[in-house]
């Protein structure tokens, strides 16, 4: 499988087997966060050459917040 990579700031595909993958979350009352990163194994301590978001939202936004009353 080949993912899209940014890597000395030519795009292209890698195959995964080239790439170190991490993956990441976090998560509080109102959102669900979890994240994939992708660095090259020749070059680990370089930045990732491919990052993903993913972001859940766990309750609703009010398009009317409250600001103040009379």
């Amino acid at each position: 499988m080949k993912i899209t990579t940014l890597i000395d700031g030519v795009h292209g595909e890698t195959d995964v087997t080239e790439l170190i993958r991490t993956d990441g979350g976090f998560e509080n009352d109102h959102e669900k966060t979890t994240w994939v990163e992708y660095r090259r194994k020749t070059h680990p301590d370089e930045a990732p050459v491919h990052r993903s978001v993913h972001v859940t939202i766990k309750e609703g936004v009010s398009l009317f917040p409250v600001v103040g009353g009379f």
